[in-house]
């Protein structure tokens, strides 16, 4: 019951949309705040739109207009919408070619325009992206005996490579943030005013690595609460 609740309080088309939650349906699902977002599979996007508008995952972006925000491992577009509706200038990253397509027209739908590039983070070359499901945002580089697609990869250093300053870079790439970020030196970390990201479980690595990379680096570090899995990092 508490997902329906959760549904109808977030949405106006909640039947639809609480009801293709049990399959892998795609859909329109409109939210009450005035955006739209077109998915292929309502069940895999739902809990990443709710968690981004609903239940604040990523907490006060403190964006104004003009902002200039990066989304790393944007998925369907809920955090990059977010932050366009705030008035910022966003670049997003999504890997996934499915997806990619589907970021594309949700911006677009919306009315608002963004750079978006359809590459994987981490480091330089090529990778295998596994694909769970479409439009999953579980989507990863390090996952074994799924589905995939092989895709271009750009470390830190390609990303920030024009740009001479990022007021918030958002970073959710399902383990990709390890390499992306260790590889990273500290004065393209420092070009970056404000982090937030999501850190995962990956054999060999610790959310402690990120921490101490950024603390050599002139930040700030703080798991945030009661979303732990998601770090805010402040340039000092």
């Amino acid at each position: 019951m508490e997902w329906l609740k959760k549904t109808i309080e977030a949405f106006s088309n909640w039947p639809l949309i609480y009801f293709a939650k049990f399959t892998t349906n795609g859909g329109v699902m409109r939210h009450r705040n005035g955006l739209i977002f077109y998915t292929g599979n309502i069940r895999a996007t739902l809990p990443i739109v709710y968690e981004v508008f609903n239940e604040d995952v990523y907490g006060d972006l403190k964006l104004q207009s003009g902002s200039i925000v990066m989304d790393i491992g944007a998925n369907i577009g809920s955090f990059s919408l977010k932050a366009l509706r705030a008035g910022a200038k966003v670049t997003s990253y999504e890997p996934s070619s499915s997806t990619f397509k589907t970021l594309q027209r949700n911006i677009l739908s919306n009315g608002f325009s963004a750079d978006i590039f359809q590459k994987a983070v981490g480091k330089k070359g090529s990778a295998r992206l596994a694909v769970g499901s479409v439009e999953a945002g579980t989507n990863s580089l390090f996952l074994d005996g799924v589905a995939g697609e092989m895709v271009d990869c750009v470390t830190f250093a390609d990303v920030i490579a024009d740009i001479q300053h990022c007021d918030l870079m958002k970073i959710d790439c399902e383990g990709g943030e390890y390499d992306f970020i260790l590889n990273a030196s500290s004065a393209d970390l420092r070009k970056v005013d404000r982090f937030i990201l999501e850190w995962h479980d990956i054999a060999g690595h610790s959310v402690q690595e990120l921490e101490n990379h950024f603390t050599e680096a002139g930040f700030s570090t703080r798991l945030n609460e009661p979303h732990q899995r998601v770090m805010t990092v402040l340039k000092k």
